[in-house]
């Protein structure tokens, strides 16, 4: 039998048995000689997509935010992402939603809102938080143009205000996260306290890269924080609640100074 034209065109082709030994080195080249052993292939995917982003990059969590009710995180993923994760996790990389319940409840803290802004559904199931008797509400977020989405930040905004006018005489805290807690999530937090409560840009910055530990990425969301948003435009959506405090923080010179790192997996709350 003479071999195909697909493969005469093989290089070195010495025939039809060359042809398929090429194809089955092919195979274990893609593949792996052994592959992920997992109750469906999509999982396997969900794990490599995790290696190659960003996210073991973040600590998953710092501190409220001072003067807020704001505390900022990166996104939890479901078990399903930490199944036969192999030599690319460490044990402190796994974090799923009951971590930080339970470094919240640790801490004597509550939370009591979970705002998401992922544009993607895939990372967990909002029941997880739901179950707990927590409020989940997605606010879909594209990346890198957040400063843009006026109907999400406006929904933002109502979000937040209305969960704090029916949790005012309690200390429930407002949990913000995007994939990496940073970029959009920072915006958010940041123009919410600038348009909303009145604080100045600077502040509003330097307190949310502090409760967060890291300093916002996205040029584009700073320049729009200093030069687009006016403090206090939107104050009739400021509410009044127990322990907010009189005036915003006064403007830290830099964070280098009280920054506290976390330590493997101790997170901090205040």
């Amino acid at each position: 039998m003479s071999p195909s034209s697909t493969d005469r065109n093989l290089p070195g082709n010495r025939g039809e048995s060359k042809a398929r030994n090429f194809h089955r080195s092919k195979r274990r080249v893609q593949c792996g000689p052994h592959p992920l052993k997992l109750p469906h292939r999509k999982l396997g995917v969900q794990i490599r997509a995790v290696e190659s982003f960003r996210w073991t990059n973040y600590r998953p969590v710092e501190r409220v935010l001072e003067g807020t009710r704001f505390v900022p995180f990166k996104t939890p993923l479901g078990s399903n992402f930490f199944v036969n994760r192999g030599n690319g996790f460490a044990p402190e990389d796994v974090f799923e939603t009951r971590t930080l319940l339970d470094y919240a409840n640790g801490h004597g803290r509550e939370i009591g809102l979970v705002i998401d802004l992922t544009a993607t559904n895939r990372y967990y199931d909002p029941r997880e938080w739901i179950d707990q008797g927590i409020e989940y509400a997605k606010v879909e977020c594209m990346g890198h143009t957040a400063h843009s989405q006026e109907d999400t930040i406006r929904r933002f905004f109502e979000i937040v205000s209305d969960f704090l006018t029916h949790n005012a005489n309690n200390d429930k805290l407002i949990g913000v996260h995007c994939t990496h807690g940073l970029n959009r999530t920072g915006y958010m937090i940041c123009r919410y306290l600038v348009e909303v409560e009145g604080w100045d840009p600077k502040t509003a910055i330097e307190q949310f890269e502090l409760s967060r530990g890291y300093k916002i990425e996205r040029m584009q969301y700073v320049t729009s924080l200093y030069e687009s948003c006016r403090p206090g435009c939107k104050s009739y959506m400021a509410v009044s609640y127990r322990g907010k405090p009189s005036s915003s923080p006064c403007t830290i010179e830099t964070i280098e100074s009280e920054f506290v790192a976390t330590v493997f997996d101790v997170y901090i709350w205040y």
